[in-house]
């Protein structure tokens, strides 16, 4: 039976802003990303993608897009790892676009991305890992996936972007 994960959202846990949490939790982004607005849970919350931001290095075109999908890779790592309790991190997260869709909205000009992924309760894998083979030292490769594979826990996320400063 396949499990699914429901109601993941950041504004659940802090009240900081996309920008100021990404900016402090990873490091590796060389500081703040030019966006403003909200986390993406809907068109009032979009994440406003601005390309005139003073953060924007002057001289190099502009990835728009390229930061959409930096963005939804970290916020999925803050939702699922980094806002979660030890007890419910996830790991060996996986996603995939399914569909994208520019819209409208008055002068705003909306990029809807939704995907579908999965993962697994940390704790869960863990745990399944470091016994399998232990108490069954004949358990076959496959027979280690097929089980793992039980326990995924799959998901749908989606994303709204502001993205009317590049189109």
């Amino acid at each position: 039976m396949n499990r699914f994960l429901k109601d993941f959202q950041i504004k659940n846990y802090t009240d900081k802003s996309l920008r100021d949490t990404l900016a402090e939790h990873f490091k590796s982004l060389g500081g703040e990303l030019p966006v403003k607005g909200g986390w993406g849970y809907s068109v009032e919350d979009a994440i406003i993608i601005d390309k005139n931001d003073p953060t924007v290095k002057k001289g190099i075109p502009f990835d728009g897009v390229g930061l959409e999908y930096i963005i939804v890779e970290k916020r999925l790592y803050e939702e699922l790892i980094i806002f979660q309790n030890k007890e419910y991190q996830f790991c060996n997260i996986e996603w995939d676009l399914e569909s994208q869709s520019l819209q409208a909205f008055g002068e705003k000009m909306i990029d809807h991305l939704i995907f579908r992924g999965s993962c697994f309760l940390k704790k869960e894998f863990d745990e399944y890992t470091e016994k399998a083979f232990l108490e069954n030292p004949k358990l076959t490769l496959q027979e280690y996936s097929q089980k793992l594979e039980e326990t995924k826990i799959y998901f749908k996320t989606e994303y709204f972007f502001d993205v009317t400063s590049f189109i």
